[in-house]
């Protein structure tokens, strides 16, 4: 009997179980972001020969791989319907001085960590400045990306533009 009883107290072998595989999957989600976004100052336009001043601002973004990205800029705050034309707003309010942009690439595909960078040029012609008023004029231009699929809005972002308008 005592040997029976020493014999249920052994532990029991240990044995191995059955093996399984568990699977993991991950989504990543189309996504971008500004890195870099400038404050654009205008240079006045002091030569009438010249016949307009500019100023070429660079933005950088990046966005997951594979995400179509759009890249937009608004009309900024003080559009002026009527004349369709951007326009940098005086320090009185009433004054204003029409202004244009240019700006590339407007469409890619994100490359993951590689940063993207878009040139953005403001330009002011003479004849739209000569008149002004003395004083800092400005403007605020929203920046987008958006998926191009979807065409919902990725990242956002502001660009503030200045132009000082020295005295006559």
């Amino acid at each position: 009997m005592l040997a029976l009883a020493a014999a249920v107290a052994l532990p029991a072998p240990a044995r191995a179980g059955s093996t399984g595989s568990t699977s993991v999957s991950a989504t990543v989600i189309d996504s971008c972001r500004f890195v870099d976004v400038p404050e654009g100052t205008l240079p006045p336009v002091l030569q009438p020969l010249a016949g307009y001043a500019s100023t070429s601002l660079t933005v950088q973004f990046r966005c997951t791989r594979t995400t179509p990205y759009q890249f937009e800029v608004d009309a900024g705050r003080h559009f002026d319907g009527g004349t369709a034309t951007r326009q940098l707003q005086g320090p009185d309010g009433d004054d204003a001085i029409a202004y244009s942009l240019e700006f590339a690439p407007g469409t890619g595909v994100g490359q993951g960590s590689q940063l993207v960078t878009a040139t953005i040029t403001a330009i002011v012609r003479h004849d739209d400045y000569e008149s002004a008023d003395p004083g800092s004029y400005s403007d605020v231009v929203e920046l987008r990306l958006r998926d191009a699929r979807s065409g919902k809005v990725l990242a956002q972002a502001e660009l503030p533009l200045r132009l000082s308008a020295p005295a006559p």
